[in-house]
């Protein structure tokens, strides 16, 4: 009998530039200015990046997506209603819109191969007003030989003046999947080299790209559902990957043998939700250097069991030492954070190692009451179990990621 035929041959193909959509979304997350921009799906275009700037400015970035699938032709051939429909509707915001933005860039983006000689790639390629002008003539000579759709959208265009039409023209950018590497095109890579993945993570990349490209499908739906515009904040989907890095590098450190059989078990039985295991994870260390870090752990907890049941240390001294503690950290804090601003790759991930290392160091040795103290571990241990407790007045955290949520919120 063979195998039956779908009821719709066209729908695998709305599901792929749907798709294509949410990939050329997430690219913009992760290569977007963070700070006062928003990506919207199906807003006033495909994918729009909205940018607020600190001077009050705005800048916005209206793109026209087109998924091909394999063997089909390029979409904004010359006489494509779908091209012409789409520079129409760019015209008409900015005759109605454009005035309230002070930069507009418009982008055409597909991964089919669009070629040079196309009116729409040398659209994208005009820059100056003679460019412009011979596009335009062209585009006025063309409505003369189209039909049907096509003909309709290029009539609408050429009822606007030539400055209209060139505003739109010099604002035009053509991506296409000129050297793809991917079905998707290019951008599925960039997005993941984005992510500055550990050379321990670079295998677990497409994973974590499918949680994020999830994450956006999941949240785009929950606005919808609720009629509201899908305006994202690529700073959330930042701190997503940020965590996805994070757990991964729990997975593979806690699977790791211990030394101490006791230490495991701690682990097993909860550990206050291995607070600092995170944190430590979070820093991408050598596997080694974590081990090193999680024995200090283990030996400043297993020597303040023991001097807390022989009563020689009063509990006030362990409040003066973890406040004493606390306050160093915050000066190491600031001070990394001085010498980040000095910069211009600074990264909040180098800031937790540059925080890291200057709290960690190998000559700090913190007092205990009047008592000197001789091992390191003492100390590092020490913050250690401060970083695992949130709830703590002396909490400490190495990344801004695990800062609390009043931290955040100032």
């Amino acid at each position: 009998m063979g195998e039956p035929k779908p009821i719709s041959r066209s729908a695998g193909h709305i599901v792929a530039a749907f798709t294509f959509q949410f990939e050329r979304a997430l690219h913009r997350m992760f290569h977007a200015k963070r700070r006062g921009t928003r990506i919207g799906i199906e807003t006033l275009d495909d994918v729009v990046e909205l940018q607020i700037r600190v001077d009050g400015t705005v800048e916005i970035m209206l793109e026209q997506d087109k998924n091909v699938v394999e063997g089909g032709a390029q979409p904004f051939q010359d006489r494509s209603a779908k091209l012409w429909h789409t520079i129409h509707v760019w015209l008409t915001i900015l005759a109605a819109q454009g005035r309230d933005f002070d930069h507009i860039s418009l982008c055409l983006a597909t991964n089919a191969v669009v070629p040079s000689t196309s009116l729409a790639a040398r659209m994208a390629a005009a820059r100056d007003a003679d460019d412009c002008l011979a596009c335009i003539a062209e585009i006025r000579a063309l409505v003369e030989t189209t039909t049907g759709k096509a003909r309709a959208s290029l009539a609408a265009i050429c009822s606007y003046p030539d400055p209209a039409i060139a505003e739109v023209i010099a604002n035009i950018r053509l991506l296409d999947g000129s050297g793809a590497t991917t079905p998707s095109g290019s951008w599925v890579v960039e997005t993941i080299d984005r992510f500055n993945l550990h050379s321990t993570l670079e295998d677990q990349g497409a994973e974590i790209y499918q949680t994020l490209l999830g994450k956006l499908v999941d949240e785009c739906k929950a606005r919808w559902m609720r009629k509201e515009p899908a305006w994202l904040d690529p700073m959330h989907y930042v701190d997503r990957l940020q965590d996805e890095i994070a757990r991964r590098n729990l997975e593979r450190f806690t699977d790791r043998p211990m030394l101490h059989v006791d230490f495991r078990a701690y682990l097993e039985s909860g550990g206050r939700d291995h607070l600092f295991l995170k944190q430590l994870a979070a820093l991408q260390l050598t596997p080694e250097r974590i081990d090193r870090e999680l024995e200090k752990f283990w030996a400043f907890y297993v020597e303040r069991v023991r001097l807390e049941k022989t009563g020689t240390i009063p509990p006030q001294d362990w409040l003066r030492r973890n406040d004493e503690l606390h306050q160093r950290w915050e000066m190491c804090r600031s001070n990394a954070q001085l010498e980040e601003d000095d910069r211009a790759d600074s990264t909040p991930q180098s800031l937790a190692r540059r925080v890291f290392r200057k709290t960690i160091d190998e000559t700090h040795k913190a007092k205990l009451g009047l008592h000197d103290t001789h091992t390191l571990y003492f100390t590092h241990g020490n913050y250690h179990a401060l970083a695992n407790d949130a709830e703590g007045e002396h909490y400490v955290h190495w990344h801004d990621m695990y800062a609390p949520a009043k931290a955040t919120e100032q």
